[in-house]
């Protein structure tokens, strides 16, 4: 089988742990991968789906004129998507959903043979008369790498080390939070570290900051405490953070370190409130919730709440059980 992954760019998160992060477990299966960027010449990329059997398409939201030329190229079309692609403004306060974008959103997802969505509030989305042939597979990490490369590595006695690991995009909900994490440590000793290709100014409280490397970040990860996952603090219904797949939380549940994230999106289904981390919504719970981990901490009892987390998603959020799913599914329509 010849399978044929394209996406927007190799940065995004989406190419790398939803499409590229499964191509050797495709090739174990002796299937044959080849990875395409929609940048590249349109007649090279129809005639790599010409000669594909399978061919995945991850979020790109495609004119009429162009799904039109893919679909009739493809011997077997997936569409892959992980964010509510339909919001545009999404920067703003307030992002708001897109006739246009949606159209298109709609019109891929009904020429597409299997649709995968991120999340159950993304599935929910995808329109009624493609639902049956749609799955759910999680945004995910592996955790038996990620419990070999954090073992033995621990974070300082003194002080709790929050971590968070993203991308510029979703820097500025991490800023959002900064004022909650500045008045945690007028109250308890911490360290704010940070994994990624730009940093936010320096606050009144130590920040460690990490250029990230997919070398290095599940032990850069395994030297914090708590994993934090901010969002829209603003509006618990945005509509764009609504569709947000809890990728960096499956990561720190990866690492055995509980979680405090926004109770938005995903982290709803994957957090058990003071049982494998915190849910929260305003600057003061952001604020409670980091001096109770130091609490806990103190006490010996964090620990336990990562080794909770993991244990919750080691099973639906791992790499190769969502690799199984999608392989099932696409062995399916080859009958």
């Amino acid at each position: 089988m010849r399978l044929l992954f394209i996406a927007s760019s190799p940065e995004k998160p989406s190419t790398r742990y939803r499409l590229t992060y499964y191509a050797p477990l495709f090739e174990q299966k002796g299937a044959q991968t080849k990875v395409l960027y929609f940048y590249e010449p349109w007649r090279n990329l129809i005639d790599e789906i010409r000669a594909s059997d399978v061919t995945m398409i991850s979020r790109k939201l495609l004119t009429w004129l162009k799904l039109r030329s893919v679909r009739k190229a493809a011997k077997t079309l997936v569409y892959d998507f992980d964010d509510a692609i339909w919001v545009k403004d999404r920067a703003r306060i307030a992002p708001r959903k897109s006739f246009v974008r949606y159209s298109r959103f709609s019109r891929l997802c009904r020429a597409a043979d299997l649709v995968i969505a991120g999340s159950n509030s993304l599935f929910d989305a995808v329109p009624e008369n493609s639902r049956q042939k749609s799955i759910i597979v999680p945004s995910t990490a592996d955790f038996a790498d990620y419990r070999r490369r954090c073992e033995g590595i621990a974070s300082p006695a003194e002080k709790l080390v929050l971590g968070w690991i993203g991308t510029p995009s979703t820097m500025r909900y991490l800023i959002d939070v900064l004022p909650a994490i500045e008045a945690a440590a007028r109250k308890v000793p911490l360290a704010l570290k940070v994994i990624c290709s730009e940093f936010p100014a320096p606050r009144e409280f130590e920040q460690i900051n990490v250029p990230w490397s997919s070398r290095v970040e599940a032990e850069e990860l395994a030297g914090i405490d708590v994993g934090i996952s901010p969002l829209d603090a603003r509006d618990k219904f945005n509509v764009w953070t609504s569709g947000k797949c809890a990728l960096k939380a499956v990561q720190y549940a990866a690492c055995a370190k509980p979680a405090i994230a926004q109770n938005q999106g995903a982290h709803p289904h994957i957090i058990e409130h003071e049982s494998s981390g915190f849910l929260v919504d305003t600057m003061e719970d952001w604020m409670n919730a980091i001096v109770r981990a130091y609490e806990l901490k103190k006490s010996n009892a964090l620990a336990k709440l990562g080794e909770n987390y993991r244990a919750n998603l080691e099973k639906e959020y791992d790499r190769r059980n969502a690799f199984e799913k999608i392989w099932s599914a696409i062995l399916d329509l080859r009958k």
